[in-house]
């Protein structure tokens, strides 16, 4: 039994040896029948490849689809001229060079037309007494008794539009003050058009040749602010009291519309992410901030209560809204405390409990009276209601949602306009009024809302609001969110920049736009280091080159991203090298921004001017301006102050205008350090912050955020590396500075004053300087370090109050011995 099991045993061996052999034979002779069909298809290198086990057999398919596409795409490039002879930095100069002339274009095309229009005017002492434009002449001198517009309007029509071609003027304005027989305007536009009634536009229709009718669909129409429901103590408007609006009438009469979707206001776009979800079916461009979390709407559950029927306000939101408003007014951060403010109320009863708050609070605190005037701020604190607030916009929008559980927790439902047809319009105003920040003030809490007691949309959309504000997603979906990549090429891009080291999402975005690759912050990885556009479906979405090349970066970069282009013709002709210059890049931004973070911890040295011995200048295109010289810089809230010198021949305060430079954003580093340089001429020493303000203000730009500040300190140490500035510290005894330093108006010794300064903007060397000369001139009935000196000194530079902190700050400083200062006094006086 035993052999015979052994002898069985053995046979099935051999029969399965015999098989195995069979099936080897069989699959040979397959593979030599395809090989030698590949061989006829001129594939031999990849036979040779499979073989010899450099291609696995999986791996055939992509290797012959990677070897056809190489092939294929050398014969097209070195068939067509543009792709042969490509060069990604002749592309990027030739970006660069359009968006200089499209700036120039439009600079001299608006100078042009001034010019024009100016050329129509008549000379002064030609006008004749009788003539139209004498008319206008003698009303312009006289003091009193002026003629009604209406009336001189209707005597010099022409006068008028030729001298001021562009009216601005509301409904009611034209229909009070336009003649009816008034001559026809080129074009007449209507803006915030959703808001303006049929019959109110029609007067303004009727004096112009073509109309543009620019407004929202989505925001609020035209209200009857007196159509209040009396049967309803919680209501605020009755909406079904909303009339047509001139839009409105002419979207139904089927007028050609263009849709205008690229949005801008939003600095962080969680800040539309639910609008344009929820009204506009995400048609809206957006642009991400360089943040990988996107928290910008946020919520707040204060104590409270609603006092229905009575009051119609909600205390606990009220007192919650003022004491944030406080808090950041008196921030000690000053980004933090420039930050525009403004409030929005579900009624205008807490508009006015609000209001009345903060009167309080201004009265206890007059420090903060200055975020309330528009003489100390562009753009003071407002308080609005729902009704009222369409088209404004402040930094941060404070919302008070008013409505929720009164004193017993009953909650009624009612929420006012919002109740009724229309009201998601009411609402999509409410959220869409910031820039950079929300904070939803609610004592309701979304899962409260109960949508079987009203059937209204805009009610569902407020449960959405606040369950969004709460959590930050949209439905199941978070508002920043990474998609896959769109294309191998991006890919391929970020393989090969992981493999640096990088770490990378994709597709950056909510909205149809989106950045390609963002590197994430190696030192913080709640925000992004750079972002990659690669030029792509993304790159080439719009037609228009101003959008694609110039208005979308210049967006970006405001924003505060970073933006490196890659090109896929440069990194298919020369992979290495494209990826060696965008490593570099990334690279190169660290170590900047790195630099700036080390700045913003332990303060930024001194600067100075240029080195004499360096034998290095301004390497501007502007002729016979003054090289810069000596000078120092400091950050804001930096111990011991520093700050930019002057030069030794100083420049007037009337010579100065003009000289900063051109928009920070919309330039190259080189020239915005010149500006700067310019400014240290004439300013220093001089805080950087204040600098930084004479800078942007000298380009029209009056406020300073936080994208305009990194550009700002990126010019400065760009300077410090050209060394166009050098270092010093004056404020330590041993940092002389050998320049000379500007004086109040009140002691012209050197040049103007250019507007005030607080204390810590004065700098020991002038302070020195102004109280050797106030020593000189009482003739030594005043000793130094006196009361009475101090005062005076202290009135030279127009400071109110003599605290504690100033005066022993006075003392120090007066007990210095600056070795310079007699210098720099002989030679003031020499200049005078």
């Amino acid at each position: 039994f035993a052999d015979r099991n052994r002898a069985l045993r053995d046979m099935r061996q051999a029969a399965d040896c015999i098989q195995t052999r069979r099936n080897e034979i069989h699959d040979w002779c397959a593979w030599r029948k395809r090989r030698a069909e590949a061989i006829g298809a001129d594939l031999l290198a990849l036979v040779e490849a499979v073989e010899q086990g450099r291609v696995s057999p999986p791996e055939i398919e992509n290797t012959f689809e990677a070897a056809y596409c190489t092939w294929w795409s050398r014969s097209v490039i070195g068939e067509d001229e543009i792709l042969r002879t490509f060069s990604a930095a002749e592309h990027e100069a030739a970006i660069d060079k359009f968006r200089q002339v499209d700036d120039t274009f439009r600079k001299v095309t608006a100078e042009y037309i001034a010019a024009t229009l100016s050329g129509t005017l008549p000379d002064q002492d030609d006008v004749k007494r009788s003539s139209k434009w004498g008319v206008l002449r003698h009303e312009l001198q006289k003091k009193r008794r002026h003629k009604p517009v209406r009336r001189l309007l209707d005597e010099a029509p022409e006068v008028l539009t030729t001298l001021t071609p562009c009216f601005m003027m509301s409904p009611l304005s034209v229909a009070q003050y336009l003649p009816a027989d008034q001559a026809l305007f080129d074009v007449v536009i209507f803006d915030e058009a959703s808001q303006i009634t049929v019959w109110d536009a029609v007067g303004s229709i009727a004096r112009g040749r073509q109309i543009i009718v620019a407004g929202d669909p989505k925001q609020m129409p035209p209200t009857n602010f007196f159509a209040r429901s009396e049967d309803d103590p919680d209501g605020d408007i009755d909406t079904d009291g909303d009339l047509e609006s001139i839009l409105d009438e002419m979207r139904g009469a089927s007028i050609p519309e263009r849709l205008l979707n690229l949005h801008y206001r939003s600095r962080n776009e969680s800040l539309i992410a639910f609008s344009n979800d929820r009204y506009y079916s995400n048609e809206l461009i957006t642009f991400p901030a360089p943040r990988v979390t996107d928290r910008a709407v946020r919520l707040k559950r204060p104590q409270g209560f609603y006092a229905r029927g009575g009051a119609r306000n909600n205390q606990g939101e009220a007192e919650a809204v003022v004491v944030e408003i406080l808090r950041r007014l008196t921030h000690a951060d000053r980004a933090i405390r420039d930050l525009s403010i403004g409030v929005v109320t579900f009624n205008s009863e807490q508009q006015t409990l609000i209001e009345n708050l903060l009167d309080d609070a201004r009265r206890k605190q007059p420090e903060i009276e200055w975020a309330f005037s528009r003489e100390s701020t562009h753009e003071p604190v407002f308080v609005k209601n729902l009704e009222t607030v369409q088209g404004d916009e402040r930094d941060i929008i404070l919302f008070s949602v008013t409505y929720g559980p009164d004193r017993s927790g009953h909650i009624t439902m009612n929420f006012g306009p919002l109740n009724r047809e229309g009201g998601e319009r009411r609402l999509n105003v409410a959220i869409t009024r910031a820039r950079s920040e929300m904070i939803v003030f609610s004592t309701l809490h979304p899962d409260q809302i109960d949508l079987s007691r009203s059937p209204a949309r805009a009610v569902s959309d407020l449960k959405d609001f606040l369950a969004y504000a709460e959590n930050g997603a949209l439905g199941s979906a978070n508002v920043r969110s990474t998609g896959d990549f769109e294309s191998p090429f991006e890919a391929a891009v970020a393989r090969e920049l992981r493999m640096k080291g990088w770490h990378i999402h994709p597709q950056v975005g909510v909205s149809a736009y989106r950045i390609d690759l963002g590197i994430v912050h190696p030192d913080a990885p709640g925000r992004y280091l750079a972002g990659i556009e690669c030029d792509g479906a993304m790159y080439h979405s719009s037609a228009f080159a101003r959008e694609r090349d110039k208005i979308r970066q210049s967006v970006l970069e405001n924003l505060g991203w970073k933006i490196v282009r890659v090109w896929s013709t440069e990194w298919w002709t020369n992979k290495e090298g494209a990826l060696q210059k965008v490593d570099g890049t990334l690279r190169r931004c660290l170590e900047e921004d790195r630099e700036e973070d080390r700045l913003e911890q332990t303060g930024p040295e001194r600067v100075d001017g240029p080195n004499e011995n360096s034998g290095k200048g301004l390497d501007n295109d502007d002729d016979d301006l003054p090289e810069p010289t000596r000078g120092t810089v400091q950050e804001e809230n930096v111990e011991p102050p520093q700050a930019l010198s002057a030069q030794d021949h100083p420049v007037r305060y009337s010579e100065f205008e003009g000289l900063a430079g051109p928009d920070p954003r919309e330039t190259t580093l080189d020239r915005v350090a010149e500006g700067l340089c310019r400014i240290v001429q004439v300013e220093g020493p001089v805080l950087a912050k204040r600098a930084y303000d004479v800078y942007l203000r000298g380009c029209g730009i009056k406020r300073m955020g936080g994208v305009l500040k990194r550009l700002m300190n990126k010019a400065l140490q760009h300077a410090i590396r050209r060394e166009l500035l050098l270092k010093e510290d004056e404020w330590d005894a041993g940092g002389l500075l050998r320049s000379i330093v500007r004086l109040p108006d009140a002691h012209p010794v050197i040049c103007r004053e250019r507007g005030p300064r607080s204390f810590d903007e004065i700098p020991p060397s002038e302070i020195q300087l102004v109280a050797r000369q106030l020593l000189a001139e009482h003739n030594g009935e005043t000793s130094p370090g006196s009361e009475r000196h101090l005062k005076a000194l202290l009135d030279a530079f127009d400071v109110q109050r003599l605290t504690t902190n100033v005066r022993l700050t006075l003392l120090d400083i007066l007990g210095r011995r600056y070795s310079y200062v007699d210098d720099a006094l002989d030679r003031s006086e020499n200049m005078q």
